[in-house]
């Protein structure tokens, strides 16, 4: 989860494969990302069209529908 306000993101952050060599399947069945703001999802979208998850991932505004998502997947 986002914070409430708009981040500043380092552009290594989003230029940096952060799942790669991390045995994300082993610990994580699906991840649900709450971004919060049309910036921080613009961004976060961004990251995943270039390198997706390993396991199923969405991104959305609202904890509720993440929750919502999350259950659907268990």
């Amino acid at each position: 989860m986002f914070p409430d306000e708009e981040m500043d993101f380092d552009m290594a952050m989003i230029t940096t494969d952060n799942y790669q060599g991390r045995p994300v399947e082993q610990h994580s069945k699906a991840v649900a990302w709450v971004t919060r703001n049309a910036r921080n999802d613009r961004f976060t979208r961004l990251y995943f069209r270039y390198f997706p998850s390993p396991v199923p991932a969405a991104i959305f505004l609202e904890e509720r529908e993440a929750r919502a998502w999350l259950e659907q997947q268990c």
